[in-house]
C-alpha cells in the first residue's frame, strides 16, 4: 500500500441520477450537510500492531474508513535473509487485516477500527482516514436529523484458495437508501482485498478477496443511510439527500517505481464520502501484477494508489452539499 508523484485526473462520468425520489417541494430552505474528514499518521513497528481507531466528532456518522501506506524500508544486505524475492516494498511490506465500522457498542456509528501488520523488520509509516457526515444538518433556524436505517449489516464468507466474492444482496439497503461505511475483515486464514465497489444504484456493495489458504473466512458489512432526513418543525417537514456514483476511464502514470495514482472528483457542489476500487487479480496473488495501495480522501475528490502495471475500476459516491427543499 503506497505512494508518490503526479496525480492523474480522471474524466468524470456520473453513473446514475440522484437517488432520492422526486416529490413536490413546499416552501422551505435547503440545509447544508456537514461533511469532513479526520486523519492520522501512524508508525508501524515490526509485526502485528495494536488496533488503531479513528473517529468522527461525537455522534456523527463515519461514512468510510481507509488507509495509505507511505513508507516501507528495505536494506538489500541486512534484510536478505528475511525479505521475499525482490525485497520489501509498499505492496508486500504491510498487510491490512481489517478496516471496519463495526463496533462492540452498536450505538457507536462514529468510529472505524483498523488492524495492520508490518511484515518487515523495520518501522513502516501509514496514514489512516475516515470521512464523516454530521448527524444533523447544519444549524439554521432549525436542523433535521440525518438518519441511518437499522443496525450494522454483516455477512461472512468462507472459501479459498482463490477468489472469494460477496453477494451485494446479502447486505444491501432498501430503495431510498445508500450503502455507506463499507467494512471488511479477514477472520481466519490469509486473504487480500482486491475489490470493494458500490453497486450502480448505491444500495449495495461488492467485495472480492484473493484467499491464499483453504477455509479462509472473511467478513463484510456496512450501514444504510436514508436519503431523506428526519422530520422537524415547522410542519413538520423533511428534506431529501442526493447522491450519485462517479466513475471514469483510468489513466495510469508510472513514476518509475511502478506506483501510479488515479483521482476522481465530485461536482462543484458535492463531496466524496465513500470510495470504491477493483484492481483485479490474475489467479495467483503473488504474480497477478497489480496491488491496491490505499486511498486519500480530499473530501471533494479521492486519490487511489496502486502498485504494478495495468489499470483498474474506481468509483466515488458524491453527496450534494445541500439537501432538497422542505417537503
Amino acid at each position: 500500500m503506497r505512494i508518490h508523484g503526479r496525480i492523474a485526473t480522471v474524466a468524470i462520468v456520473a453513473a446514475g441520477a440522484a437517488l432520492a425520489a422526486t416529490g413536490s417541494a413546499s416552501a422551505g430552505s435547503r440545509h447544508h450537510l456537514q461533511m469532513y474528514k479526520v486523519e492520522r499518521q501512524v508508525s508501524l513497528q515490526p509485526g502485528l500492531n495494536p488496533e488503531q481507531t479513528l473517529s468522527c466528532n461525537g455522534g456523527d456518522i463515519a461514512t468510510d474508513g481507509m488507509w495509505r501506506i507511505d513508507q516501507v524500508d528495505y536494506n538489500a544486505q541486512l534484510d536478505a535473509a528475511t525479505a521475499p524475492p525482490g525485497g520489501w516494498n509498499l505492496a508486500n511490506g504491510v498487510t491490512v487485516l481489517y478496516a471496519t465500522a463495526f463496533n462492540p457498542d452498536p450505538a457507536n456509528v462514529s468510529t472505524y477500527r483498523f488492524s495492520l501488520r508490518n511484515n518487515t523488520t523495520h518501522q513502516a509509516q501509514a496514514k489512516l482516514f475516515v470521512t464523516c457526515l454530521g448527524s444533523r444538518t447544519a444549524p439554521d433556524t432549525h436542523s433535521n436529523d440525518v438518519q441511518l436505517s437499522g443496525s450494522f449489516h454483516a455477512r461472512n464468507y468462507v472459501g479459498g484458495p482463490g477468489t472469494v466474492t460477496s453477494n451485494p444482496a446479502d447486505i444491501g439497503c432498501a430503495p431510498g437508501e445508500a450503502f455507506i461505511a463499507p467494512s471488511w475483515s479477514v477472520d481466519h486464514g490469509s486473504a487480500e482485498l482486491f475489490a470493494s465497489l458500490p453497486t450502480n444504484d448505491l444500495a449495495g456493495w461488492t467485495y472480492a478477496f484473493y484467499a491464499m489458504e483453504p477455509g479462509t473466512e472473511v467478513s463484510t458489512g456496512g450501514r444504510c443511510l436514508r436519503l431523506k432526513t428526519g422530520a422537524a418543525a415547522p410542519g413538520p417537514h423533511v428534506h431529501k439527500l442526493f447522491a450519485k456514483k462517479v466513475t471514469g476511464p483510468t489513466e495510469a502514470f508510472d513514476r518509475g517505481n511502478g506506483i501510479w495514482d488515479v483521482q476522481l472528483s465530485c461536482g462543484q457542489h458535492a463531496k466524496g464520502l465513500v470510495g470504491g476500487f477493483d484492481v483485479g487479480n490474475g489467479g495467483t496473488w503473488d504474480n497477478h501484477g497489480r496491488w491496491f495501495l490505499g486511498m486519500d480522501p480530499r473530501i471533494k475528490a479521492r486519490t487511489f494508489k496502486v502498485q504494478g502495471g495495468g489499470t483498474g475500476a474506481f468509483a466515488l459516491v458524491c453527496f450534494d452539499d445541500r439537501t432538497g427543499e422542505a417537503i
